[in-house]
């Protein structure tokens, strides 16, 4: 929940985290006191929110940004509604001209502070993601210009981005850059295991090692 109401990504750290704690916090306290209330509209967008991430909820793997796409949607409405109210009752206090020039300061605000956020955490990604993985298999092209169709790649110390699923994207990759060649992980504890059960195709590759068989 903490994520959909500020999706700056699960394990956040200093202020982010915080902020991030307080405005989960904040959703699931403002149900039941908009029940209080009797604000049925607004308290029915706050529990859209908590049913949409239901069927996320259960899951094993780090929260991300992808997890809360559709809880969002009613986030953004419920936003948009309480807001909405939030301004009827401030035009009674406030001139029209200095309330609205407000609301416009800060949505700028929150414009461009967003744009920052979402580049810099492209950035961070493209690094961690794709470079990483295209780094990856640039080493295996150069260890191994071409390799027999039908047999196995070893690999071993692989990046993070590339391990999961038991590395079914490593997997897909190896078979895409050399047809007809299956991909196996095993830790380097195993090597020499390894090494005995290798057949007349297969390769081993470990990033940063002289390829071997």
């Amino acid at each position: 929940m903490k994520v959909v109401a500020l999706p700056v990504g699960e394990g956040s750290t200093g202020f982010a985290r915080w902020a991030q704690v307080v405005a989960g916090a904040a959703v699931l306290v403002l149900l039941p006191a908009l029940l209080f209330l009797r604000r049925w509209l607004m308290a029915s967008m706050v529990f859209a929110v908590l049913v949409a991430a239901v069927p996320d909820a259960p899951l094993t793997l780090p929260v991300a940004q992808r997890e809360v796409y559709f809880p969002a949607a009613f986030f953004a409405i419920g936003s948009a509604v309480i807001l909405r109210e939030l301004l009827d009752h401030a035009e009674i206090y406030v001139h029209q001209r200095l309330l609205w020039g407000g609301v416009a300061a800060v949505a700028a605000l929150a414009l461009l502070l967003g744009t920052l956020a979402g580049y810099q955490r492209t950035r961070d990604w493209v690094e961690s993601g794709p470079e990483a993985q295209q780094a990856w298999i640039d080493e295996l092209r150069s260890a191994y210009p071409a390799l027999p169709e039908g047999g196995t790649l070893y690999y071993a110390n692989t990046p993070t981005v590339l391990a999961p699923f038991e590395g079914a994207l490593l997997g897909s990759s190896v078979a895409f850059v050399y047809p007809g060649m299956s991909a196996k992980r095993f830790e380097t504890a195993d090597l020499a295991a390894v090494q005995a059960s290798l057949g007349p195709d297969d390769r081993i590759f470990v990033p940063g090692a002289a390829p071997g068989r």
